[in-house]
Protein backbone atom coordinates (compact mmCIF):
# COMPACT_ATOMS: atom_id res chain seq x y z
CA UNK A 1 0.00 0.00 0.00
CA UNK A 2 3.19 2.33 0.60
CA UNK A 3 5.68 1.74 -2.26
CA UNK A 4 5.26 3.55 -5.53
CA UNK A 5 2.75 1.78 -7.75
CA UNK A 6 2.03 -0.59 -5.36
CA UNK A 7 -0.86 1.66 -4.11
CA UNK A 8 0.53 5.13 -2.39
CA UNK A 9 -1.95 6.89 -4.72
CA UNK A 10 -4.93 4.24 -3.37
CA UNK A 11 -6.74 7.25 -1.52
CA UNK A 12 -7.02 9.32 -4.54
CA UNK A 13 -9.72 6.99 -5.57
CA UNK A 14 -11.81 6.96 -3.04
CA UNK A 15 -11.19 10.89 -2.69
CA UNK A 16 -12.60 11.58 -6.38
CA UNK A 17 -15.39 9.18 -5.85
CA UNK A 18 -16.39 11.15 -2.50
CA UNK A 19 -16.28 14.43 -4.17
CA UNK A 20 -18.21 13.68 -7.12
CA UNK A 21 -21.16 11.92 -5.41
CA UNK A 22 -20.53 13.83 -1.81
CA UNK A 23 -18.88 16.72 -1.93
CA UNK A 24 -21.30 19.19 -3.96
CA UNK A 25 -19.75 22.71 -3.88
CA UNK A 26 -17.75 22.29 -1.01
CA UNK A 27 -14.68 21.42 -3.12
CA UNK A 28 -11.79 19.38 -3.92
CA UNK A 29 -9.48 18.55 -1.19
CA UNK A 30 -11.38 21.10 1.61
CA UNK A 31 -9.25 20.85 4.63
CA UNK A 32 -11.44 19.22 6.80
CA UNK A 33 -14.42 20.11 5.39
CA UNK A 34 -14.91 17.50 2.86
CA UNK A 35 -15.51 13.77 2.55
CA UNK A 36 -12.59 13.76 -0.39
CA UNK A 37 -9.94 15.05 2.58
CA UNK A 38 -11.34 12.83 5.07
CA UNK A 39 -10.67 10.05 2.25
CA UNK A 40 -7.80 11.58 1.14
CA UNK A 41 -5.90 12.05 4.13
CA UNK A 42 -6.92 8.72 5.52
CA UNK A 43 -3.15 7.41 4.37
CA UNK A 44 -0.74 9.36 6.68
CA UNK A 45 2.21 8.82 3.66
CA UNK A 46 -0.67 11.26 1.80
CA UNK A 47 -1.57 13.49 4.89
CA UNK A 48 2.50 14.42 5.60
CA UNK A 49 2.82 14.28 1.51
CA UNK A 50 0.25 17.40 1.55
CA UNK A 51 1.06 18.76 4.80
CA UNK A 52 -1.39 18.15 6.74
CA UNK A 53 -2.44 16.46 9.71
CA UNK A 54 -4.44 12.51 9.02
CA UNK A 55 -7.99 12.90 9.22
CA UNK A 56 -10.34 10.76 11.80
CA UNK A 57 -10.77 8.00 9.09
CA UNK A 58 -6.91 7.66 9.40
CA UNK A 59 -7.14 5.97 12.87
CA UNK A 60 -10.76 4.24 12.33
CA UNK A 61 -9.02 3.04 9.44
CA UNK A 62 -6.10 2.08 11.59
CA UNK A 63 -8.30 1.04 14.62
CA UNK A 64 -10.77 -1.37 12.45
CA UNK A 65 -8.63 -4.61 13.15
CA UNK A 66 -9.79 -4.54 17.02
CA UNK A 67 -13.68 -5.18 15.26
CA UNK A 68 -13.04 -7.31 12.50
CA UNK A 69 -12.60 -11.19 12.50
CA UNK A 70 -8.92 -12.23 12.11
CA UNK A 71 -10.08 -14.34 9.48
CA UNK A 72 -11.50 -11.69 7.28
CA UNK A 73 -8.71 -9.70 7.76
CA UNK A 74 -6.23 -12.10 6.38
CA UNK A 75 -8.55 -12.78 3.33
CA UNK A 76 -8.59 -9.69 2.85
CA UNK A 77 -5.23 -9.09 2.82
CA UNK A 78 -4.29 -11.88 1.28
CA UNK A 79 -6.68 -11.43 -2.09
CA UNK A 80 -5.14 -8.03 -2.12
CA UNK A 81 -1.62 -8.89 -2.14
CA UNK A 82 -0.98 -6.79 1.01
CA UNK A 83 -0.23 -9.25 3.06
CA UNK A 84 2.98 -10.00 1.39
CA UNK A 85 3.99 -6.33 1.14
CA UNK A 86 3.69 -6.09 5.01
CA UNK A 87 5.08 -9.42 5.99
CA UNK A 88 8.23 -8.03 4.22
CA UNK A 89 8.50 -4.41 5.38
CA UNK A 90 8.01 -6.73 9.18
CA UNK A 91 10.76 -8.72 8.34
CA UNK A 92 12.51 -6.05 6.89
CA UNK A 93 12.90 -3.91 9.75
CA UNK A 94 13.16 -7.12 12.45
CA UNK A 95 10.02 -6.63 13.73
CA UNK A 96 8.75 -9.92 13.13
CA UNK A 97 10.05 -12.55 11.01
CA UNK A 98 8.71 -13.96 8.10
CA UNK A 99 9.30 -17.38 8.54
CA UNK A 100 6.38 -17.13 11.27
CA UNK A 101 2.84 -17.91 10.45
CA UNK A 102 0.02 -15.59 9.19
CA UNK A 103 -2.06 -15.88 12.44
CA UNK A 104 1.07 -15.32 13.85
CA UNK A 105 1.96 -12.05 11.71
CA UNK A 106 -1.73 -11.17 12.32
CA UNK A 107 -1.54 -10.83 16.31
CA UNK A 108 1.54 -9.16 16.26
CA UNK A 109 0.12 -6.50 13.34
CA UNK A 110 -3.55 -6.61 15.90
CA UNK A 111 -1.78 -5.01 18.89
CA UNK A 112 0.67 -2.58 17.09
CA UNK A 113 -2.23 -1.12 14.74
CA UNK A 114 -4.40 -0.78 17.64
CA UNK A 115 -1.37 0.97 19.75
CA UNK A 116 -1.27 3.31 16.65
CA UNK A 117 -4.60 4.49 16.15
CA UNK A 118 -5.24 5.27 20.16
CA UNK A 119 -1.69 6.76 20.18
CA UNK A 120 -2.51 8.88 17.05
CA UNK A 121 1.02 7.99 16.01
CA UNK A 122 1.99 9.32 12.14
CA UNK A 123 5.22 7.25 12.58
CA UNK A 124 5.45 4.84 9.41
CA UNK A 125 4.18 1.34 9.70
CA UNK A 126 7.22 -0.62 10.17
CA UNK A 127 9.12 2.24 12.43
CA UNK A 128 8.17 3.58 16.17
CA UNK A 129 6.37 1.53 18.55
Amino acid sequence: MDGVGEGADHPFLAARLAYKYLDGDVGWMARDNSYSALCLYHSRGTAKGYKSEPSKLCWADKLSIKYDPWFFYLLRATLSGEIKEYRKRADEFGEIKFDKTNIEWYWWSHDRMIRKAYNHDTTPPYEGH
